[in-house]
């Protein structure tokens, strides 16, 4: 996973044209990231995910799936760790 740095502030009070700017550099960051989480996302979609979601100004990827298939896809080397979004009784 990689981290996005960005040294313009947030928010629209810039000119017209650093609005266009920041526009297309917001587009290409979100491009870029829909590109390098492809094979993550075809990996979940092919282990049975659903509601697969891309967060892209954090990088990070929610998924409704199941606790094998998630076990395979989580050692995947794009993967820097994964957090459960509720809490599970489980053993592994």
């Amino acid at each position: 996973m990689m981290v996005i740095e960005s040294s313009r502030p947030s928010g629209s009070s810039g000119s017209p044209a650093e609005n266009v700017d920041r526009d297309a550099a917001v587009d290409e960051l979100h491009a870029a990231f829909s590109r390098k989480t492809e094979p993550v996302v075809n990996s979940l979609v092919e282990a049975g995910a659903s509601d697969v979601r891309l967060f892209w100004i954090n990088h990070t990827i929610a998924a409704t799936i199941s606790l094998s298939p998630l076990i395979k896809v989580a050692g995947l080397p794009e993967i820097r760790y994964v957090l459960l979004d509720s809490r599970r009784a489980i053993q592994l």
